[in-house]
């Protein structure tokens, strides 16, 4: 935990979030959310499907579909903690269509 809030409170301030998702810390994700963090930021991923390998922006509700845990586990209950918060703020999670690599990730 020291160590991710070392990295965290040394990175730009519209990373922090996503770093929070990386370590599956949907805890400080949310608290992150509650003192102020963009929740608007949008990121860039290469589509490792396409030769090209283009890149493509995505927003905070893209990388939570991606975060796929088991239900009633704590880091589930976290997850739907930052959707409910994320909906009083005009996002609404379950509006987004499920990525394809996430439905391919859950059934293996």
């Amino acid at each position: 935990m020291q160590v991710l809030t070392l990295i965290i409170r040394h990175q730009q301030p519209q990373r922090r979030w996503r770093t929070s998702m990386i370590h599956d810390r949907m805890d400080i994700l949310l608290y992150l959310l509650q003192k102020g963090a963009n929740i608007h930021t949008k990121f860039y991923e290469i589509d490792l499907n396409n030769l090209d390998h283009p890149t493509f922006p995505v927003d905070i509700l893209y990388k939570l579909r991606k975060c796929a845990y088991p239900l009633n586990s704590k880091r589930h209950q976290d997850k739907m903690r930052v959707v409910e918060f994320l909906k009083l703020k005009g996002l609404d999670y379950s509006n987004l269509l499920i990525p394809h690599e996430t439905t391919q990730k859950e059934s293996d």
